[in-house]
C-alpha cells in the first residue's frame, strides 16, 4: 500500500512536459516519433503526405509541434504535425490517447489554426483508432461528421462514346444518359463557382462545411486531389440547362480514379440525375484505364448513399472527421 501510494505522489509531482515549434534539427527525431505513435493505417498516409513536401520549404514546417520532458533530459515525448494544404485548410497529424501530452499538442494546433485564420483544420480517424471524442472537444476539435468510403471495380468494356478521345474536345458536350457533359469546366472558375454554390444548398454532404471557405478555395483544394486534369471538370447539362458538376481526379499509383465532388441543384433533384452523373464518372474512368472508382460521403447523406449502391459501389472504410472551423466575419 505505501509502494503504490508513493509511485502516485511521484507521478504527481512529475514535471509536465513543455510544448512549442520543432527545432530544425530535431525534425526528423519528431516526424519519426509522430509516425511510430499513429495507428498503423495512417502511417503510409503520413509517409506519403511527406514524400510530397518541399523539405527545404520553411513555411512547410510551421506547424510540426513536439512535447519535451521537463525532466533536464528534454526527450521528445509527443509529436503533431498541422499539414497546410491547398485551399486554405489544414490536415492534422496527431497522436491517439487521452493524456497530458496529446492535449497540449491539440491546443498548441488549435492556437495556430486560430493564428492564421485557416477556415478548416481537420483530423480523419478510424472508430478504433484510439482517439479520444471528449479530449478532441475540449481542445477545440468537435466531431464534424463521419463519411463512409465507397469503391466499384470498372467495366472494362465502357461506352465507345466516351472511351474515345475525340469526345472531350476542350469546351465541347457529349451526350450520355440523357444530359450533356461539357468538359474542361475548371476553365469557367466563375460559372463553375456558381453551380457549385447552387449545389451546396441544403446538401446533406457535411453541411456544417457550407460557405466556411470562399468557393475559390474549395476549387483550389478539389485541384489539388489526385493527378488534375482539366479534361475530366464537367458541366452537367439537363436540355442546355446547367444542372450539376462532376469533378474527377486519377491516382495512378493506385490504379484508381476519384470522384472528389459530385453535386446536383435543388430544382434538378429527384430525377435520379444524380444516379447518371455516378454511371458517366464509371464510363470515364474505366475508358482511362482505372481499375477502380473510390468516393467518400457523409453517412447520413441517405439519398447518396443508396444512389452509389445501385450504381454497383460497396462500403471499405468509415472513418470520422473532427474539425476546428474559423467561419468568415
Amino acid at each position: 500500500m505505501v509502494t503504490a501510494v508513493s509511485g502516485m505522489l511521484k507521478r504527481m509531482a512529475a514535471p509536465l512536459p513543455t510544448f512549442g515549434p520543432c527545432p530544425r534539427l530535431l525534425r526528423s527525431e519528431a516526424l519519426r516519433h509522430l509516425h511510430d505513435a499513429l495507428p498503423e493505417e495512417q502511417r503510409s498516409v503520413l509517409a506519403h503526405a511527406l514524400r510530397n513536401v518541399d523539405a527545404e520549404t520553411p513555411a512547410a514546417w510551421d506547424g510540426l509541434f513536439v512535447a519535451r520532458s521537463s525532466g533536464g533530459d528534454d526527450d521528445i515525448v509527443g509529436a503533431l504535425w498541422v499539414q497546410l494544404v491547398a485551399g486554405n485548410t489544414a490536415v492534422l497529424w496527431a497522436p491517439p490517447g487521452d493524456n497530458p501530452v496529446v492535449a497540449g499538442l491539440l491546443r498548441a494546433a488549435a492556437a495556430l489554426l486560430d493564428e492564421r485564420r485557416i477556415p478548416v483544420g481537420q483530423l480523419v480517424v478510424g472508430d478504433d483508432d484510439g482517439y479520444s471524442p471528449r479530449l478532441l472537444k475540449l481542445c477545440g476539435f468537435p466531431r464534424l461528421c463521419c463519411l463512409i468510403y465507397m469503391y466499384a471495380e470498372l467495366n472494362p468494356s465502357p461506352d465507345e462514346a466516351v472511351a474515345d478521345e475525340a469526345a472531350f474536345p476542350r469546351g465541347g458536350a457529349i451526350a450520355s444518359y440523357g444530359l450533356q457533359f461539357v468538359s474542361h469546366a475548371a476553365d469557367a472558375a466563375d460559372r463553375l463557382g456558381a453551380i457549385l454554390e447552387l449545389t451546396y444548398v441544403d446538401t446533406l454532404d457535411c453541411p456544417l462545411l457550407e460557405y466556411v471557405r470562399p468557393v475559390s478555395d474549395v476549387l483550389k483544394g478539389y485541384r489539388a486531389q489526385g493527378r488534375y486534369s482539366a479534361r475530366d471538370w464537367y458541366f452537367v447539362r439537363e436540355n442546355d440547362v446547367d444542372v450539376g458538376a462532376l469533378i474527377l481526379a486519377e491516382h495512378p499509383e493506385y490504379g484508381n480514379w476519384e470522384i472528389v465532388y459530385m453535386g446536383v441543384v435543388p430544382e434538378a433533384r429527384g430525377r435520379s440525375i444524380g444516379s447518371r452523373i455516378v454511371r458517366l464518372a464509371l464510363d470515364v474512368a474505366a475508358a482511362r484505364g482505372g481499375q477502380r472508382l473510390v468516393l467518400a460521403v457523409d453517412e447520413t447523406n441517405g439519398p447518396a448513399l443508396a444512389a452509389y449502391k445501385r450504381c454497383g459501389f460497396q462500403q471499405w472504410s468509415r472513418r470520422i472527421v473532427y474539425a476546428r472551423l474559423h467561419r468568415p466575419a
